[in-house]
This record gives C-alpha cells, sequence and structure tokens, in this order.
C-alpha cells in the first residue's frame, strides 16, 4: 500500500492465460475500477465501534409496568441514536466518506471512515477528543487500513 496512491481488492484465484485475456478482463471494468481509484486514492480506512453500558430499563425492568418499560427503552433507543450521530457527524464531516453498520445490540455505533491522508492528524485529534468526553463509553479506533469498505471495484460475489 505504501507504494500506490490507490488500492481496491480484487478476487483471489483468478487465473487468466495470457496478458490479452488480462488486459480484456480489465479493460471491461475499467469505468468502475476508475471511479474506485478516484474515491480512494491518497485514503486509508479507519474503523471507529463505540460500546455503551446497558440502558436503565434492564437494569429495573423489575420494578416497571410494561408500559413504563417500553416507554424507558424507547427513550433510551432514541438517546443512543442521537449519542451515535453526535459521534459520528463530525468524524463524517473530516472524510472523504462514511458508511455506518448495524453492529451488535451493544454496539452505540459502528461504522468506517475514508480519511485522506492528509487529514489523518486531525481525524486522530478528533478521536481522542471524543474519548475525552464520553469516559463512560468504550471507543475503538482501528487503523489504517487499505480502504476497502469504499472499493467499490466492480467485483460481485456470484
Amino acid at each position: 500500500m505504501a507504494r500506490s496512491d490507490a488500492v481496491l481488492p480484487a478476487r483471489f484465484g483468478s487465473e487468466f492465460a495470457d496478458e490479452h485475456e488480462l488486459d480484456n478482463a480489465v479493460r471491461t471494468k475499467a469505468p468502475e475500477l476508475a471511479r474506485g481509484l478516484k474515491l480512494v486514492g491518497g485514503c486509508v480506512e479507519y474503523g471507529f465501534r463505540v460500546l455503551g453500558g446497558d440502558g436503565a430499563a434492564e437494569n429495573a425492568s423489575g420494578g416497571l409496568s410494561g408500559r413504563d418499560y417500553m416507554r424507558t427503552r424507547l427513550a433510551e433507543q432514541k438517546a443512543r441514536r442521537q449519542l451515535a450521530e453526535a459521534l459520528h457527524e463530525p468524524l463524517a464531516r473530516l472524510s472523504r466518506a462514511s458508511a455506518r453498520f448495524g453492529g451488535a445490540s451493544s454496539d452505540v455505533l459502528q461504522s468506517a471512515y475514508l480519511v485522506s491522508r492528509q487529514d489523518i492528524a486531525a481525524f486522530g485529534e478528533h478521536v481522542r477528543r471524543l474519548e475525552a468526553v464520553h469516559d463512560d463509553l468504550t471507543i475503538i479506533c482501528t487503523g489504517p487500513w487499505p480502504p476497502y469498505t469504499f472499493a467499490a471495484n466492480g467485483e460481485r460475489d456470484e
């Protein structure tokens, strides 16, 4: 990755009889490859996961009526969505692209960010600020990685 400005994943085990066959295979996907390379060029990927504690409704469910339990759960879910958005948006603004994933039920946020190499320091600093402000959460940031989440290269599972 260090030698190239952009990396796209390739299907492992593809074989070509000769250079002409390889050239034809690449030529048919050239527009998609060009779009993918343009998007990821000069960027790396960071993974981001935020874990939160158990909600109050789970901890106090024995003393609540069914209606109160459901209201508490709905309020907790709304608060978790708002927290996830508050964590995600500033990182997304520092990124060329971002993707959010479902994650486990204990995840407040699971996402990936396509970060320009020139913005890596600012991205890392913002993650550190989030960790300081939200010391009640477990924040996991991994990377830099090749930007595979964002590499639409024309390969499709068959």
